[in-house]
This record gives structure tokens, sequence and C-alpha cells, in this order.
């Protein structure tokens, strides 16, 4: 398991990793901000990426900036 929580680590071989592709499909894009959105500010540090524990604007500025 990754360290979201998410599927097999080696899922992200040969893949660009970025923190905000929740679904590990390689892109940032609207199936990763829909799960990000799922868990918006909800106890879920499989999410969290600025450290408190909730997802949130942090994690919602880091996705915009790797959306592709």
């Amino acid at each position: 398991v990754d360290a979201f929580g998410k599927g097999p680590a080696a899922s992200y071989a040969g893949v660009n990793f970025h923190p905000c592709d929740y679904d590990a499909n390689g892109v940032v894009n609207a199936n990763d901000l829909a799960e990000l959105l799922s868990v918006w500010g909800t106890l879920n540090p499989g999410y969290d990426l600025d450290g408190d524990l909730a997802p949130g604007g942090a994690e919602l500025g880091t996705l915009l900036v790797g959306w592709n």
C-alpha cells in the first residue's frame, strides 16, 4: 500500500508521481479533483499534504498547480 493508503506502491512505477494524483493514473485531472472534494474538510491524513490532517485549500492549490 502506498503512502496514501491506496493500492500497491508499485502502481507508481514508470509514472510521473504527483502527490495529488489520487487515482495513480499518471495525470492530475477532474477525477483527482472529485476525489479530493469527496473528502474535503474531513480528518483524512491519506489526502493531507500540509500536516493539518484535513484535505482543504492547500491540497486544492497543489492539485491545481499539478493539473495536466
